[in-house]
């Protein structure tokens, strides 16, 4: 678009954002401070004279919904704060033995669609400039991802941009992790070329033209010229650069390994990923008490100068470099703040250059990429057979958390495991198998009635749960990451049958995120919350009861779950919570003593036959909108029972036997009796 004010709207301040914000929990991160809200919020109101109040209103919650590293108080979690600049750091140090600490803490494939993305519109590295950069931390994988942001302005590429591109594209890889990323961005092109000549002219076309107020068709015709245009050359050039590291793995380099110039020269060029620096001389960045530089060549670099654009200050440094890595310790920048803009001035080749440098005042912390460690092989009743870490039968106290990669954890039928403060599980790419029988349960609970921290799988091709109890669970939280679920699983494969899961202080008792799961046999007693929440899951709820939730027994999200022959008593929310795009079929349940039985809002269906609620204290069936972007729900439901307290907001339907309900009730005024706002 033309005109950034209604952009920024769009993109920071729009009402989704925020309610996301709360129901999600998500850390977003700048490096910028967005803090010129009242200005902003002028600048907009003159502009745009019939803007809804609303959404003006939001600017001003910028500065407690984002945070900047040289804004850090607006963020609680320290650590991850830490996190992100040690993650930031180890990139900036462009070493490939570092790249597989990197690969644990960034979604690689996501990376390179981003990468791909930002070379297609004109090479431009929007997305990965400093004063640009956001990334997104989900607190469920523990991973960083690239917030795309649009392209300023969308241009012709040239092979000058692809190579100025290329060291803000790989990150730190060596040659075969770099063909990796190549080939991928090739598929990606592919399917983007495709889909750019189907759909995303029209739409494009769309979204552009709302925020343009002058000559947009004719833009467009020439954009889309420029993006056709940008598409064969990037191929071209991704092609040609996949050629030459193939050739160059086929060299013979031993003629470089007489001098230690030529064997620091090829360190660079092969490790910093086109990062040029025989063009820029050097690289270094500068923190509150000292200057990191990496300097490889034969001729003397001479540091002359630093200024300080914010106050006007110049310090001299007269520093002689000479090939090799330096940390100069410098007194006097401790006097200066975190975001001031510094020049460095210094002679190369008897030349004199300089270059911008923004103050940081973080150490790198290699401490926060952590080795994801196994349990401690040094206790007794754990013991490893191939890839899988198994606890032996027995009771056991679990003083320290238990953190697995790449392994299974199996728990022998009849074991107790009582976890101490501040302990819990977390395995990632590998299985949970839990199965006890009925005479040898197994037990996991806190230590002396108290709470432990619960429950993480990721990536799980197969976990296991039956005939296990898990009582008194905190939601889980380590020292990266918290989230609002006290068994979570992520993009994993769950059966759990015949287990009970009693007292949890946490939002979901058991959270499925992007899962398929089966949970069978099973019951959920006494939580402050909700009991099963599904997030883009697809699964099946049979046979199990939710007795006493303070929140909705069971709660979807762009989910798909049928739910037969449950039972569900003294929910103080909503029975069956059924939203965003949702699907459910629901068969056979008893809902007893709720105060809503069923909520089906925002776009989703529900079918379901032989059903039956009871005492219901505000609505046994309603259906409604809680987000404006999405629209009508459908219910069918055949109930074993008459006269029920229904009602549904213009455009939602109920059909209960065969029959519609037409008590039609104001959306607006719904929301606010169920939710108070």
């Amino acid at each position: 678009g033309d005109h950034w004010g209604p952009i920024i709207l769009k993109e920071y301040y729009n009402e989704d954002f925020f309610e996301n914000r709360r129901s999600r929990n998500f850390q977003l991160f700048k490096f910028h401070d967005d803090s010129k809200s009242l200005y902003l919020q002028h600048l907009i109101q003159y502009k745009e004279k019939n803007i809804n109040p609303g959404i003006i209103n939001n600017i001003g919650h910028t500065g407690t919904n984002f945070f900047s590293i040289y804004n850090e108080d607006n963020i609680q979690s320290k650590s991850i704060i830490s996190l992100f600049n040690s993650f930031i750091e180890l990139i900036n140090l462009r070493d490939a033995n570092q790249y597989k600490n990197i690969k644990k803490f960034i979604d690689l494939d996501h990376y390179i669609k981003i990468s791909s993305l930002n070379l297609l519109l004109g090479g431009d590295d929007h997305s990965v400039y400093r004063g640009n950069l956001r990334v997104f931390y989900n607190s469920f994988n523990e991973r960083f991802y690239l917030v795309p942001t649009e392209p300023f302005p969308i241009s012709k590429l040239d092979e000058k941009k692809i190579i100025d591109y290329n060291k803000f594209v790989y990150l730190t890889l060596d040659n075969k992790n770099k063909l990796f990323f190549l080939n991928n961005m090739i598929s990606f092109i592919n399917q983007f070329e495709i889909n750019y000549n189907k759909n995303f002219k029209e739409e494009f076309s769309k979204n552009v033209c709302i925020y343009s107020y002058d000559n947009c068709e004719k833009k467009l015709i020439k954009i889309q010229s420029i993006i056709e245009g940008n598409i064969l050359l990037s191929k071209k050039s991704i092609y040609e650069e996949i050629k030459k590291i193939t050739e160059s793995n086929k060299k013979n380099i031993k003629k470089y390994k007489n001098t230690s110039e030529n064997k620091n020269y090829i360190k660079i060029k092969n490790y910093t990923n086109n990062y040029d620096l025989i063009k820029n001389h050097f690289y270094a960045r500068i923190f509150d008490d000292r200057i990191n530089l990496n300097y490889y060549f034969k001729p003397t670099l001479n540091l002359i100068d630093l200024t300080n654009l914010s106050t006007n200050q110049t310090f001299l440094i007269n520093n002689n470099i000479k090939d090799k890595s330096n940390v100069l310790e410098l007194d006097f920048l401790k006097n200066f703040k975190p975001g001031d803009q510094l020049i460095l001035r210094y002679e190369f080749n008897n030349k004199k250059f300089s270059k911008k440098f923004i103050l940081e005042d973080k150490y790198f912390n290699k401490l926060n990429f952590h080795n994801l460690k196994n349990i401690n092989i040094k206790k007794n009743f754990i013991q490893e057979d191939g890839n899988t870490w198994i606890i032996k039968k027995g009771n056991w106290v679990i003083e320290e958390p238990i953190e697995i990669y790449n392994k299974n954890l199996l728990i022998e039928a009849g074991t107790k495991l009582e976890f101490e403060k501040d302990t819990y599980i977390k395995i990632e790419k590998g299985n949970f198998v839990s199965e006890g029988d009925k005479l040898n349960p197994i037990i996991l609970k806190a230590v002396s009635n108290k709470y432990w921290n619960g429950i993480k799988i990721i990536d799980s091709k197969k976990t296991l749960i039956k005939n296990t109890n898990f009582h008194n669970i905190e939601n889980f939280k380590n020292k990266i990451s918290e989230i609002t679920g006290a068994i979570s699983f992520y993009n994993s494969n769950v059966e759990i049958k015949n287990s009970k899961f009693i007292n949890s202080k946490a939002e979901d008792f058991i959270n499925f995120v992007s899962s398929n799961f089966l949970f069978v046999e099973s019951t959920i007693k006494n939580t402050i919350s909700d009991g099963i929440d599904s997030d883009f899951s697809k699964g099946e709820i049979k046979n199990s009861s939710f007795l006493n939730i303070q929140g909705d027994g069971i709660d979807t999200s762009f989910s798909k779950v049928i739910a037969n022959e449950n039972y569900l008593e003294q929910i103080s929310d909503k029975a069956f919570s059924i939203g965003e795009n949702s699907f459910m079929e629901m068969n056979k349940s008893v809902i007893n003593n709720t105060n809503i039985g069923i909520a089906i809002k925002d776009s989703s269906k529900l079918v379901g036959k032989q059903n039956i609620i009871n005492n219901s204290n505000l609505l046994d069936i309603t259906s409604y909108n809680k987000k404006n972007k999405f629209s009508q729900s459908i219910t069918k439901l055949n109930l074993m029972q008459d006269n029920l307290k229904l009602n549904t907001t213009l455009d939602n339907i109920i059909i209960i036997n065969g029959k519609e309900n037409f008590n039609k009730v104001n959306n607006n005024k719904l929301n606010k009796q169920i939710y108070g706002f």
